[in-house]
């Protein structure tokens, strides 16, 4: 909070209130009287870095929220010129990735990709001097994600031929990998025990051997987890 008065005959109550996104009440704190004393001089003081969002957690496509917030005390520039910088040193600036706000204290970062995992930096200036560079990092997770050309996909094949449907995937960098997938046969789990004779199931892939017309036409689903969540895949298989 700044507050700018120069009113010293009563004291004025402030509090301050949080509210969540999932509620839009707002809950007050305790009450406390500010009290302005004049005096002659206040010396400056260089940005200090008082609180940062640590551990900060965000999916892939979804957004992710970083702040620094810094105290100091400067007569010519009240609140402190705070920058944003990507690893390299490059100052972020609002466009259509960024959202540099509240008088650059949050940093937004919309359409989160793996790439956008680094450690972003943040400081203040002021007149009267600067704060140190500070490190945020963030941490981007995902669902599982499918190799390229590795997701079931509908497929059309002649009789007696053998058909592999894939379903291959991995997590975001530095994750955990994920378990194996789980198969569905027109709607029934199969597992690894299903007659060999005709299905095959292996941690990322379904074959049906020598398809006949018409009882291996079927659709097929395979779900893979990790830590995050669960990604799902489909494909109908038609035979000619």
């Amino acid at each position: 909070m700044y507050a700018k008065t120069n009113d010293t005959s009563d004291p004025f109550g402030i509090k301050c209130g949080l509210s969540g996104r999932s509620s839009a009440n707002l809950v007050f704190g305790d009450a406390y009287n500010l009290y302005v004393t004049p005096v002659t001089q206040i010396p400056g003081q260089a940005p200090v870095l008082r609180w940062f969002s640590a551990n900060v957690v965000a999916e892939v496509s979804h957004s992710a929220r970083l702040e620094c917030v810094f105290s100091g005390y400067d007569p010519l520039q009240p609140l402190p010129t705070i920058t944003w910088s990507l690893e390299d040193g490059t100052v972020i600036s609002t466009n259509q990735k960024y959202n540099v706000s509240s008088n650059g204290r949050c940093l937004i970062i919309y359409k989160l990709s793996e790439q956008d995992e680094i450690t972003y930096s943040c400081q203040a200036r002021n007149t009267i001097g600067e704060s140190e560079i500070h490190p945020v990092f963030l941490n981007v997770t995902s669902k599982p994600i499918f190799y390229e050309n590795k997701a079931p996909k509908d497929v059309t094949v002649s009789q007696n031929k053998h058909v592999t449907i894939p379903c291959e995937a991995r997590s975001a960098s530095r994750e955990t990998p994920p378990s194996p997938a789980v198969w569905y046969v027109n709607a029934r789990q199969i597992g690894p025990h299903t007659n060999r004779n005709k299905i095959i199931v292996k941690a990322n892939s379904l074959t049906i051997k020598s398809v006949q017309k018409p009882d291996d036409i079927m659709c097929v689903v395979c779900i893979v987890s990790n830590s995050v969540g669960q990604t799902m895949g489909e494909a109908c298989v038609n035979v000619i």
